[in-house]
């Protein structure tokens, strides 16, 4: 882990070019950590090992995170939708809205 706290997003949004920032983050060993406009710093995961990790940790559930500032991208915090919610209510919500997403759905 680093102690340097990097401003987030790297890219530019002007433009479709995707910050070399990347690839010398993915070649480190180091987890960065990043500062979003708003909220508190966060760790960037930069390989499929650490978001596996991370999205099976209860560590990194909403739940651990009721009460705190959580990054984001703008002023207002965005409490609601399936994205705010852990497993089994996530699980069992998402399995009711996924048949609208299939091919043959519509």
């Amino acid at each position: 882990m680093t102690d340097a706290t990097l401003d987030y997003p790297f890219n530019d949004p002007r433009t479709l070019t995707v910050s070399g920032k990347y690839d010398q983050l993915r070649g480190s060993r180091q987890l960065p950590k990043v500062r979003l406009p708003f909220g508190e710093p966060a760790w960037l995961i930069t390989e499929y090992a650490q978001a596996r990790f991370v999205l099976g940790d209860s560590r990194f559930s909403r739940a651990a995170a009721r009460g705190r500032d959580i990054p984001r991208q703008s002023d207002s915090p965005n409490e609601a939708g399936l994205l705010a919610i852990d497993p089994p209510d996530h699980s069992r919500l998402r399995s009711l809205i996924a048949k609208a997403f299939t091919v043959g759905a519509g």
